[in-house]
Order: C-alpha cells, then sequence, then structure tokens
C-alpha cells in the first residue's frame, strides 16, 4: 500500500436534506401552536392561574432589570461625588 497524499472530492445533493429539514420546521411550528392552545386550556380550567403566572413571572423579570440598572446609575453617581475635589 503506498502512502501518500490524496485528493478525494465529493458531490453532495442537500435537496431532501432541505426538504427534511423545512419539514422539520413546520412540524416545530404546529408544535408551539399546540403549547399555546394547551395554555389557553389550563388558563380555562384553572380560573387564568396560567396567565397570572405568566404575568407575575415577566414582572419580576421588569423589576430585575430595573434594579440592574438602578445599580449602574447609583454606582456611576456615586463615583461622581466620591472622586471630585
Amino acid at each position: 500500500m503506498k502512502i501518500g497524499k490524496y485528493k478525494i472530492n465529493i458531490e453532495v445533493d442537500n435537496q431532501k436534506a432541505n426538504q427534511e429539514l423545512q419539514e422539520t420546521a413546520d412540524e416545530l411550528k404546529k408544535v408551539e401552536t399546540n403549547m399555546d392552545d394547551v395554555a389557553e386550556t389550563g388558563d380555562a380550567l384553572t380560573g387564568g392561574l396560567v396567565s397570572s403566572f405568566k404575568n407575575v413571572q415577566k414582572g419580576i423579570g421588569t423589576a430585575i432589570r430595573s434594579l440592574k440598572t438602578l445599580k449602574k446609575t447609583i454606582s456611576s453617581t456615586s463615583s461622581l461625588f466620591f472622586c471630585s475635589s
């Protein structure tokens, strides 16, 4: 067996792979829609508990971002007061 460098050219027809990827993306969209339906049904069965929980989660996220901004603001203004001569 001869040891050396060999150059191999491979040609790939990815049309089928692209089609399968598109089908997978379409199925994911259907699943997302079904999950919205599940949330709506759960909301109806629990008297609005699901949407209330989502709203609380969004509110907490907003509060955390606001506190981070406040921290940065206080940090930057306090350095102005303490560094001035």
